[in-house]
């Protein structure tokens, strides 16, 4: 591999480790949240950035 292939998919690792992922089922539809780590409030995104950036390691269980 060359470096700087490397290097962008180092700094793609940390990006996405950075934030949390959720999906919540609000009334019988799915929604998609996002959170930095060092945050409490989540923000909304769409199903497009969650499949993209959310994998088995930055997936939290949503609990009610």
């Amino acid at each position: 591999m060359n470096k700087p292939l490397i290097k962008y998919l180092l700094r793609e690792a940390l990006i996405s480790e950075s934030f949390q992922y959720q999906i919540r089922d609000i009334g019988g539809s799915d929604v998609f949240y996002k959170k930095n780590k060092s945050e409490k409030l989540w923000t909304f995104i769409d199903k497009e950035e969650y499949d993209e950036n959310a994998n088995k390691n930055n997936i939290v269980k949503y609990k009610n």
